[in-house]
């Protein structure tokens, strides 16, 4: 059987997966790992930010080794944001008979009132669109010389106006 589970960032994929781990002794697969390592070791030009991008690129990947954990009789976890809308329509029958699928999702309310523990460890875009739904405003900024982050955007979830953040 292979699990899957996607949703937006901060909503708890790694810990379900590593939960299933340790309790069914799965192996796990985490798409952030992959991607991360595709884009270290310069097997692709595209970069963390480039969400949309980052999920053609890497979903073709992904449903293969999920394709091939099945047709091996293999247990597999596979966890990331990275996983389409639309990934049922790349498996056969005899494939889906053998996925679970689990879409975890944080509602507005939620946001609302845990918007500042989420905020301390922001990282994502993906929840920073669901913050803005929820009535939050986001920034995007880019480091200054010497902040030691090689030149990558950074995520600023903090409410405040845009009008008045100097960048």
């Amino acid at each position: 059987m292979v699990v899957l589970i996607t949703g937006s960032s901060h909503t708890g994929k790694t810990l379900l997966a590593q939960a299933l781990l340790n309790k069914y002794q799965y192996p796990y697969l985490s798409i952030d790992l992959l991607k991360m390592g595709l884009i270290r070791s310069g097997n692709t030009n595209l970069t963390p930010a480039d969400d949309q991008d980052l999920e053609a690129y890497l979903w073709p990947i992904v449903r293969e080794i999920i394709k091939t954990a099945i047709e091996n009789r293999q247990n597999l976890i596979v966890e990331g944001c990275y996983i389409p809308s639309d990934w049922k329509g790349d498996f056969s029958n005899e494939y889906l008979n053998e996925i679970r699928y689990f879409c975890l999702v944080m509602s507005k309310n939620y946001i609302k009132q845990h918007f500042s523990d989420i905020k301390n460890s922001c990282r994502a875009t993906i929840f920073c669109a669901s913050a803005r739904s929820a009535g939050r405003r986001i920034l995007i900024k880019r480091p200054r010389a010497g902040d030691g982050a090689d030149g990558q955007f950074f995520i600023d979830c903090a409410p405040q106006s845009i009008k008045n953040t100097q960048m």
